[in-house]
């Protein structure tokens, strides 16, 4: 037999509120929040300099690489003053195989230096400092 009573049933509805504040602070997070933080703000800017502008700075040709490509660097940087390096690296971040002094403005890199096919990533550095990325594919 059915017995009903007035009384509302006592639910402990604290869970719930935790569910609901989380959610509550994750979509004014989304709204709210910069898309850029400083972190991202204090990278991207690292990749620009002053002298050189907005300029390509380096070219990676074909691009995908098959068996071999050119890796070229603009006539304003001065190989002889300055210590020109690129570096490589694979999606995860890893280095993969660097250049540690260009002493043209034109190098041929192989197939073979990349194990995997994939996504890589390159960055020419002058000095210490960071002037360009790029990313090429290998196949």
């Amino acid at each position: 037999m059915f017995v009903y009573n007035d009384e509302k049933p006592n639910f402990d509805l604290k869970p719930m509120r935790k569910t609901f504040t989380l959610i509550l602070f994750l979509f004014l997070s989304v709204l709210f929040f910069p898309k850029h933080t400083w972190a991202n703000f204090t990278i991207e800017s690292a990749y620009t300099d002053v002298r050189y502008g907005e300029k390509d700075m380096v070219k990676l040709y074909p691009n995908p690489l098959v068996s071999e490509s050119t890796i070229k660097i603009n006539d304003e940087l001065n190989l002889e003053t300055s210590k020109v390096s690129i570096v490589f690296y694979n999606i995860l971040g890893s280095e993969i195989y660097k250049i540690n002094q260009m002493k043209d403005y034109e190098q041929k890199i192989s197939r073979e230096l990349f194990k995997n096919t994939g996504i890589y990533f390159y960055q020419l550095k002058v000095d210490d400092k960071i002037i360009s990325t790029g990313r090429f594919t290998v196949k």
